[in-house]
């Protein structure tokens, strides 16, 4: 399974680097000053609104989800681009808490100050400045991420009351890890529509204009749009990135349970009973 997975991801590198998300900036008599559509444009496309993804706005704090015009072109890549976001928000939440447990066990003095410091900094930020609570995070998610890398997975004493902990740890990691593997797949189709997704959306675009008044207030919006369909290569890059991630930081947990005599599962055996994703989880 892991090798098929490792396949697939790179397939999914591949499609990345074949797309020239330049194409983007190239729109007629706009950005780029590219050829105009020998396609018709004196009518606007019509164009089914898509219903506002919901979610819980604290997830914020761990990734930039972006804001997309759901009733205007280039709505189903961006919807697609918004949901692959909220994912990866929802895995750097997980993650985090997963890390913090395990660091919490063994850190030192220092690292668990520096933790506690900023974590009641976020605490004092008002609860809508995202930005300024996602600085914080990275913050601790690099003295984190430090404290992960050091821990040597053949020296850590692992007590017996502590191996609980080490096992709910891979259990979050497993079912990122399930999550993150799906979104890649998805994400397989997605790249590949990008290019499709910007010539729709630049054609729509002009019909805008050439619709002249009636269209002038859509503009804005289908612009915005186009600008954000290539974030798609880079929110999916993040989602290879992250799955490669995952399968780090659990085998580390395993070895170091391993070291200390303990059994412990593998990836496939600890995701064996993970639920799909659901879109109540994006509330969590």
């Amino acid at each position: 399974m892991i090798n098929k997975l490792s396949k697939t991801i790179i397939a999914i590198i591949i499609v990345f680097l074949a797309i020239d998300i330049s194409f983007a900036f190239k729109m007629p008599g706009g950005m780029g000053g590219g050829k105009k559509s020998k396609k018709s444009s004196s009518k606007m496309a019509a164009v089914a609104k898509l219903e506002e993804l919901k979610y819980n706005d604290e997830l914020k704090e761990y990734f930039d989800i972006g804001t997309f015009n759901m009733a205007v072109a280039g709505n189903r890549m961006c919807q697609k681009i918004q949901l692959a976001q909220i994912k990866l928000a929802l895995v750097k939440k997980s993650t985090m808490s997963a890390t913090e447990d395990i660091v919490n066990i063994g850190a030192n003095r220092e690292a668990k100050l520096q933790l506690k410091k900023l974590q009641e900094e976020i605490d004092a930020l008002g609860s809508d400045k995202y930005e300024e609570r996602r600085a914080k995070m990275d913050e601790k998610w690099a003295i984190l991420d430090s404290e992960i890398e050091a821990l040597n997975a053949d020296e850590t004493v692992i007590k017996e009351e502590q191996k609980k902990i080490y096992l709910e740890a891979m259990a979050k990691s497993a079912a990122n890890w399930v999550l993150l593997t799906a979104a890649a797949k998805d994400f397989a189709d997605i790249a590949k529509e990008v290019k499709e997704s910007i010539d729709a959306t630049k054609d729509a675009l002009e019909g805008a204009k050439d619709a002249g008044f009636s269209g002038m207030k859509d503009v804005p919006k289908i612009t915005a749009n186009l600008k954000a369909i290539p974030s798609a290569v880079e929110v999916g890059a993040e989602i290879v990135k992250g799955v490669g991630a995952q399968l780090k930081m659990y085998g580390k947990f395993a070895k170091a349970l391993k070291a200390n005599k303990y059994k412990a599962p593998t990836m496939e055996e600890a995701s064996a009973d993970v639920k799909p994703f659901d879109a109540s989880d994006m509330m969590n």
